[in-house]
């Protein structure tokens, strides 16, 4: 992911977990999960979903113990 894709990305995270939501299923894609997990190690990511439509799958996403990027 180039600088714009992972700021636009940090953006659609912290909109996604506001108001104190922890657990949301999300359609990433391979490059946004490996983010993901580095932005956030200690963030719970399951795939939810097998299939593989246009390139991104469904993932089962807990950020409990990991904090939202505050500079976005």
């Amino acid at each position: 992911m180039n600088q714009q894709e992972k700021r636009l990305f940090d953006l659609f995270i912290k909109e996604s977990f506001n108001n104190d939501v922890l657990v949301r299923e999300l359609r990433l894609s391979d490059a946004e999960v490996v983010y993901l997990q580095q932005s956030f190690p200690n963030a719970e990511i399951s795939c939810i979903a097998t299939t593989k439509p246009q390139e991104k799958r469904w993932y089962k996403v807990k950020l409990q113990a990991a904090k939202v990027p505050q500079y976005v």
